[in-house]
C-alpha cells in the first residue's frame, strides 16, 4: 500500500478478491493525494483501516463488499470530498457504526 499510496496520478483503484491479503490498510497523511474512486472487495483478511487526515483528499466514491472480517474503521471523518458509499454483503452492525463514525451526510447504499 505503501507504493500506491505514493502514485502520482492515480485516481481510480480497485483492491478485488484477494489483490490485498493484509490484515490492516494505512492512509497516512499525502498518500493517494489524487484518488477519487476506491473499491474494496472481498478481502478476507482486512480486518482494520485506518485514514489519517490528509490522505485521501479527493474520494468522492468508496465501495466496500464483502469485507466480512472488517470491524475497526477509523479516521472516515478526514474524508472531506466523500459524497457516495456502497456497501454490498456488509453487515448491519458495520454500516451501523459507520454511519456514526462518518457524522455529515453521506449517500450510503447498503445492499445484500
Amino acid at each position: 500500500m505503501r507504493v500506491l499510496g505514493n502514485l502520482p496520478r492515480i485516481n481510480i483503484l480497485n483492491l478485488l478478491a484477494y489483490t490485498y491479503v493484509g490484515a490492516e490498510i494505512r492512509c497516512l497523511s499525502g498518500e493517494f493525494c489524487e484518488l477519487r474512486v476506491l473499491k474494496l472487495w472481498m478481502l478476507e483478511n482486512l480486518t482494520q483501516w485506518t485514514v489519517r487526515k490528509g490522505a485521501l483528499p479527493q474520494l468522492v466514491e468508496l465501495e466496500i463488499r464483502g469485507c466480512d472480517n472488517l470491524k475497526n474503521l477509523e479516521g472516515f471523518k478526514e474524508l472531506p470530498e466523500l459524497k457516495e458509499m456502497i456497501l454490498t454483503n456488509m453487515p448491519q452492525e458495520f454500516v451501523a457504526d459507520l454511519r456514526e463514525k462518518l457524522d455529515r451526510d453521506i449517500a450510503v447504499t447498503n445492499e445484500g
